[in-house]
């Protein structure tokens, strides 16, 4: 009789432990908060750079670079953009020629896809490996980057 009484007892201990670590982990789930959405970019001020960077050896942007471009392509015509400046660089790897040959190709892409979202003047500048931001010995994918500059009307 005492060993049922035993094992009653720590069954019944056993059920309310479970229930206050379910009624804890409610709590819990309540008091912490919903993660936000991923915030969408805004168009930056008038004048003011906005940076994505490449693949190496590729036209093509980092995941993150395309997702943040992607994002600002769909204010322009909202911001009414009268005119977008793209300067193309690449990393000091590879010939000058070479180099220049890839900006271009990294350029033709913002060209058209800022034409198509509605920017009515587009100067694109294929620049290369000239005006590295970090030399040889240091990260050098922070060189392969198109620089974007925005002018709203002022209307």
């Amino acid at each position: 009789m005492k060993r049922l009484v035993i094992l009653a007892s720590v069954l019944a201990l056993g059920f309310l432990g479970a229930c206050a670590s379910m009624e804890s982990a409610e709590k819990k789930a309540e008091a912490t908060p919903a993660a936000k959405p991923a915030e969408k970019k805004k168009l930056p001020p008038s004048g003011s750079p906005f940076t994505v960077y490449f693949k190496n050896n590729s036209p093509d942007m980092t995941e993150k670079s395309h997702s943040d471009f992607f994002d600002i392509l769909q204010k322009v015509g909202t911001y009414k953009v009268k005119e977008v400046t793209v300067r193309i660089y690449s990393d000091l790897t590879g010939s000058p020629a070479y180099n220049k040959k890839l900006a271009e190709k990294r350029g033709a892409y913002f060209q058209e896809a800022l034409k198509d979202a509605g920017a009515k003047k587009i100067n694109i500048d294929a620049i290369g490996a000239e005006d590295p931001v970090v030399d040889k010995k240091g990260k050098v994918d922070a060189n392969r980057r198109a620089v974007i500059i925005f002018a709203k009307d002022k209307k």
